[in-house]
């Protein structure tokens, strides 16, 4: 079933997914800024580790 979801592109990533708490343009700022960490994770309302993450290219892989 995996392999179909990919293959069909009918897997729920980034925006499209229901319980998405940031938007294509929060990312995008979030890999550009130069704020702290914990700064930018209250600014959201996420979780430090998912800023670093996201900094990683670890999620929102799919966003250049």
């Amino acid at each position: 079933n995996l392999l179909e979801r990919k293959a069909n592109h009918t897997t729920a990533h980034g925006e499209g997914h229901g319980r998405c708490k940031l938007t294509v343009e929060a990312v995008q700022s979030i890999r550009k800024s130069k704020a702290k960490t914990d700064i930018l994770a209250l600014e959201f309302g996420i979780s430090p580790i998912t800023v670093r993450d996201i900094r990683a290219n670890r999620r929102w892989k799919h966003l250049p």
